[in-house]
C-alpha cells in the first residue's frame, strides 16, 4: 500500500531523477580525486576522504564521478552498513573510485543531492536491497534495477532545500547527543575504578572501622592463614601432593617487597603467595580443541572481573585431566592472566567445570579467611594494576613471570571488614550496572531517531508546505529535457 503523498509531491523512480554511473572526459594530466571503498563513511553527512592522483592513472577500470554526485556501495556488507556519501572536495571537481559503487548525478533543480543521499540511507531501503542481493557468499551485490526502479517521493524543489536544511539541523543534534552518550562508558569506568581504589585503601569503610574497632586485625588474620596453610600442606604432603611440596619450598625462601603506601592500622600488606592456600601456574601449551565439552578459559575469555563466553573453546575429559593435573579448578578459585592481556581476573563460578588456559595462574584462597570477592576487587584495583606494571617484563608484549605473580602484594583487611567492603562495592557496582542499562536504552533510542527523522522527511512531516511552490509533477516535466541533454 503506497502512503498518500503531501500536496504538490509526486512519485518517481531513482532512475528518472538521476544520471546513473556517468563518465568523465578530461585530459590525462588533470589532477583528480580517487576514493576507495575504505574512504566512504557510514554516518550520514560525514565527508569522504579523497586521494589526489592524475586522471590518466585512474580513469580506466573505475567508476567516475564529480563533485555533488552521490555514491552508494553495492556489495555486501558495505551496502547493508549504509556506506554512501556526497562527493565533495575533488581536485578539478572530478574523480573515480571503487567499481563497487553506484554513482548518481542528480539533475540540477530537480532533486537535491543531499535529499537523495538521505533516501538511500533509509533503513527500509537498505533492508529491502539486502533481501534481493545476488551473487556468491561474500560477493553478493544489489541489482542495478532494484536501485533504478525504486520509487522515490519527489517534493517541490524549494521544499527539498528546506527538508535538507532541517535534516542537517536535526541530525547534527542527534550526532551531538550520540557524542555525549559515547563519553558515559568512560565515566562509569572511572566510577568503578574509584570505588575499587577506595575499597582497597580503607577509605570506603573508614566509618565502619570507627564503629568496629574491636575486630581482629590483619596480623592475626595472616597468622591464621599461615597456620591453616601449614596444616593443609602437612596433611596432603603425606598423600604425595606435589603442589603442597612446591608451595612449602617457595614459602621458605619467599621475601616479597611490600608497597610503602599507608594502610589503616588494622590492615597489613601481604603477597599473593602469603595470602593464598595455593598459587599455581597453568599448563603452557595449546590444548587440542573439540566442538563441545569442558570450557577452556583463555585470556581472551576474561574481562573486567567476569568470564566472557564469546569464542569459547572446549576440550574433552582426557585433555582436562592432563591440563588440570596440577590443580583442578574449584568454585571460588580465581584465574589471573599474566600475559595477553596481563592482569585480568575472574572467580570460578559454582557448578561449572572449567579448565585454565595458557598464560594464566590459579589463586586458591581460604575463603573463610580471605573472601574471594574481596581478593578479586584487590586484583581489579587500578593501584594494584599500576604496581603490577612495574613488575612486568618484556620490550614488546609486557608479561609477568610466575614468581612475579606470587610476589604481587595486596592490602589485607580484617575478615569482617572484607565482608563489609564487598557489600559496599557490590552496592556501588549495582548503581553502575543500572547506569549502563539506562545508557544502552538511551543509545538505542538515539539510534532509532535517525531512522525516524529520515522517515518523516519522506512523509513530508519535517517542514511546512508552500502551496505557491511549483508542483513536483511540473518540475519533472520541465526538467525532462535537461536529463536528456546530460
Amino acid at each position: 500500500m503506497v502512503r498518500e503523498l503531501p500536496r504538490g509531491w509526486t512519485l518517481s523512480t531513482i532512475g528518472e531523477i538521476v544520471k546513473f554511473n556517468p563518465k568523465n572526459t578530461v585530459e590525462d594530466n588533470t589532477d583528480a580525486g580517487f576514493i576507495p571503498m575504505s574512504h566512504v563513511p557510514i554516518k550520514y553527512g560525514e565527508p569522504v576522504k579523497v586521494e589526489q592522483k592524475k586522471w590518466g592513472n585512474i580513469k580506466k577500470g573505475y567508476t567516475h564521478f564529480q563533485n555533488d554526485d552521490v555514491i552508494l556501495a553495492k556489495i555486501t556488507p558495505c551496502f547493508e552498513n549504509g556506506k554512501a556519501a556526497i562527493i565533495e572536495g575533488l581536485p578539478s571537481g572530478i574523480g573515480s573510485g571503487s567499481t563497487e559503487f553506484f554513482v548518481f548525478r542528480a539533475i540540477d533543480k530537480l532533486y537535491h543531492p543531499k535529499l537523495l543521499l538521505a533516501f538511500v540511507k533509509q533503513l527500509g531501503f537498505l533492508k529491502n536491497g539486502a533481501a534481493v542481493m545476488t551473487g556468491s557468499v561474500g560477493h553478493r551485490r544489489v541489482p542495478k534495477n532494484y536501485v533504478l526502479e525504486h520509487p522515490i517521493p519527489v517534493p517541490p524543489f524549494p521544499e527539498q532545500k528546506q527538508i535538507v536544511d532541517k535534516l542537517d539541523c536535526l541530525l547534527a543534534k542527534v550526532d551531538a547527543c550520540k557524542a555525549r552518550l559515547e563519553k558515559v562508558p568512560e565515566i562509569i569506568k572511572r566510577f568503578r575504578q574509584s570505588v575499587l581504589a577506595d575499597a582497597t585503601s580503607g577509605r570506603l569503610t573508614e566509618d565502619w572501622r570507627e564503629k568496629n574497632s574491636e575486630t581482629e586485625n590483619s596480623n592475626e588474620l595472616l597468622k591464621r592463614i599461615s597456620e591453616k596453610r601449614n596444616s593443609w600442606i602437612k596433611a596432603v604432603t603425606k598423600q604425595d601432593n606435589k603442589e603442597a611440596k612446591r608451595a612449602s619450598a617457595k614459602l621458605k625462601k619467599h621475601s616479597p617487597k611490600y608497597p610503602t603506601n599507608k594502610l589503616p592500622n588494622s590492615w597489613k600488606w601481604a603477597s599473593l603467595l602469603e595470602a593464598s592456600c595455593l598459587v599455581v601456574d597453568c599448563h603452557n601449551k595449546t590444548a587440542p580443541y573439540t566442538d563441545d565439552g569442558i570450557p577452556l578459559v583463555r585470556t581472551s575469555n576474561i574481562r573486567d572481573g567476569k568470564m566472557v563466553l564469546d569464542k569459547m573453546k572446549y576440550i574433552n575429559e582426557d585433555t582436562y585431566e592432563y591440563w588440570s593435573r596440577r590443580c583442578p579448578p574449584e568454585k571460588g578459585d580465581l584465574f589471573f592472566t599474566r600475559e595477553a592481556p596481563m592482569g585480568e581476573a575472574m572467580i570460578v563460578p559454582k557448578g561449572q567445570k572449567l579448565c585454565m588456559g595458557q598464560r594464566m595462574m590459579l589463586l586458591r584462597p581460604f575463603s573463610d579467611l580471605l573472601d574471594n570477592n574481596y581478593l578479586l576487587y584487590c586484583l581489579l584495583d587500578p593501584n594494584f594494576k599500576s604496581r603490577m606494571l612495574e613488575n612486568a617484563i618484556g620490550t614488546g608484549v609486557k608479561h609477568l613471570r610466575v614468581g612475579d605473580v606470587e610476589n604481587l602484594c595486596i592490602p589485607i583487611a580484617p575478615y569482617h571488614e572484607q565482608m563489609e567492603i564487598v557489600k559496599r562495592v557490590e552496592s556501588f557496582f549495582s548503581i553502575a550496572d543500572q547506569m549502563e542499562e539506562k545508557l544502552k536504552r538511551a543509545q538505542n533510542g538515539v539510534d532509532k531517531l535517525t531512522t525516524s527523522i529520515l522517515a518523516k522527511a519522506f512523509r513530508g512531516e519535517l517542514v511546512l508546505h508552500d502551496p505557491s511552490d511549483e508542483t513536483a509533477e511540473k518540475l519533472l516535466e520541465h526538467n525532462y529535457t535537461d536529463k536528456k541533454s546530460l
